[in-house]
């Protein structure tokens, strides 16, 4: 079965003169932007997005990094044609291809600021959920937010399993934009009763389980990791050069004496 994929403008996005609306820095280099897997490679993808700032710099920082959210299926214009129910494969994968490898629709800055704070709203209630301080009504709002916005966001596929497991054909649900990506990672959270954590390198969200990652697991990828390896390396050199002991240096950086001072001789 295919994998969602989606783009992003490899010379990244602004917004216009007047602030108003998103768009790829140059239209033109859309031709060859830069593709990845949302759903595998950002496994809490959806807490990453409830949590940027409703600002001008912080809706940039995301589509820079993850795309803009396509403004299809259930976006600027609410819910697709009201005949979509009955579209074929063929015109769904017409669309999706669309969504896909077109340019992006200038996406209004007010439609961004709604949509992180409804998916912030549904984040916090769940959260209170799991900890059995939301109430019937939140509850029931969480509900309907979330069916509410995947309708028309994705699509049931079924089709050939190319792994040729038992039975040959697999049932998969399918986003048709980036928000939808986003709206169906929280419902499988919420149905899954998934746990997340914010990576200590780069804050990116990430589901700690034992399908993905370990749940002692500190770091959203090992780019990260090494990363933040280095960081605590260069700083213990830099407390050193301020007249720090190794006891203090291992304090403060959470480590052990013997790790600083091979980190300081080597």
């Amino acid at each position: 079965m295919p994998r969602f994929l989606w783009m992003v403008a490899r010379k990244g996005y602004q917004w216009t003169a007047d602030g108003h609306h998103l768009s790829p820095t140059e239209v033109e280099d859309w031709r060859r932007p830069k593709e990845y897997a949302p759903l595998d490679e950002y496994t809490g993808l959806f807490r990453t997005f409830a949590e940027k700032p409703t600002t001008r710099e912080g809706i940039l920082e995301f589509a820079n990094q993850f795309g803009h959210l396509g403004s299809g299926a259930g976006g600027v214009g609410g819910d697709i044609d009201n005949d979509w129910e009955y579209w074929s494969d063929e015109e769904w994968e017409n669309f999706a291809h669309s969504e896909r490898n077109n340019p992006p629709d200038m996406e209004p800055f007010e439609w961004w600021s709604e949509e992180i704070m409804r998916m912030r709203e549904c984040v916090v209630t769940w959260d209170k959920a799991q900890s059995g301080k939301a109430d019937a009504k939140a509850m029931q709002r969480l509900q309907v937010t979330v069916s509410n916005n995947l309708r028309g966001r994705v699509r049931v596929v079924f089709g050939r399993d190319l792994e040729q497991r038992l039975g040959g054909f697999l049932l998969q649900i399918m986003p048709n934009t980036l928000l939808g990506a986003l709206w169906l990672q929280l419902a499988e959270a919420i149905s899954g009763s998934k746990k997340h954590r914010a990576c200590t390198a780069c804050g990116n969200w990430f589901e700690v389980s034992p399908e993905k990652f370990r749940t002692s697991r500190h770091y959203c990828s090992e780019p990260c990791r090494s990363r933040a390896y280095r960081s605590r390396k260069e700083k213990a050199h830099l407390l050193a050069a301020e007249g720090k002991s190794i006891k203090e240096i291992a304090a403060l950086l959470g480590s052990d004496a013997k790790t600083i001072k091979g980190w300081l001789m080597a």
